[in-house]
Order: structure tokens, then C-alpha cells, then sequence
């Protein structure tokens, strides 16, 4: 049976959050780079994908992330987007982070998943 993509990726998704909660720490290290103590970001691809599908607000936005700090890239894997971030302030004023995606369209934060718009830098 072929899945639609957004399909596709919610239950890839509910799939990993299945085998974290299975799978000891060494195992995830091991075979997923993923540690189950490193923060956890939203993908801009995953959230793309599962913002088509209408089961929830929040759906779709808990995409795991491992941080690469040598060249300041995410790495998503649930779908393998690989993507530089920087460290500014959000501008939802009710978000925390400040953690932003470095986009070709602009900035997004990968905690509230708020569009930031184009960096004027």
C-alpha cells in the first residue's frame, strides 16, 4: 500500500516514538544517532508534511533532532532533513527558545514552530 507523504511520516513518527520508549540508550546511540536526553526540535519537513493532515493542532510537531554542534546543522531522523540553525530569539512571545532554522524563505523556530520571516542581516 503506497502512503501518501504526510501519512507516511506521521506514522514513521509513532513508529520512533514506539522504539524510544522500547529501546535502551546505547541501542538508540547506536542505530539512530539519537540520544533520548538531547533536547527534541521540530523538522520544517516533518511539520510541513504533517500539517496536511488534520488529527490536531500540535501534530507533526515533535520531530526528534540530534545537534551537530561542530558545523550548527540539525539533523531529523524521521526524515533526514539536515539544515543550519542559529541562536536567536523567537518572536512568539510566549516561546522560550531560541533555537531558529535557517530556511531559504526565511527563519523558522524549531521549538514553537513559528515563522520568523526573512533574516534582514
Amino acid at each position: 500500500m503506497d502512503y501518501p507523504a504526510p501519512c507516511l511520516t506521521a506514522k514513521i513518527f509513532n513508529e520512533f516514538e514506539v522504539l524510544v520508549s522500547i529501546l535502551n540508550d546505547y541501542a538508540l546511540l547506536r542505530y539512530f544517532n539519537f540520544k533520548s536526553t538531547d533536547l527534541k526540535y521540530h523538522c520544517p519537513d516533518c511539520m510541513e508534511d504533517m500539517s496536511h493532515l488534520s488529527y490536531g493542532e500540535d501534530s507533526g510537531r515533535h520531530s526528534f533532532k540530534s545537534v551537530k554542534d561542530e558545523d550548527n546543522t540539525l539533523s531529523c531522523v524521521i526524515c533526514g532533513w539536515d539544515g543550519p540553525y542559529s541562536n536567536s530569539e523567537c518572536k512568539e512571545e510566549t516561546c522560550d527558545s531560541g533555537i531558529l532554522a535557517n530556511l531559504d524563505g526565511g527563519d523558522v523556530c524549531l521549538c514553537c514552530g513559528e515563522w520568523q520571516g526573512v533574516d534582514e542581516d
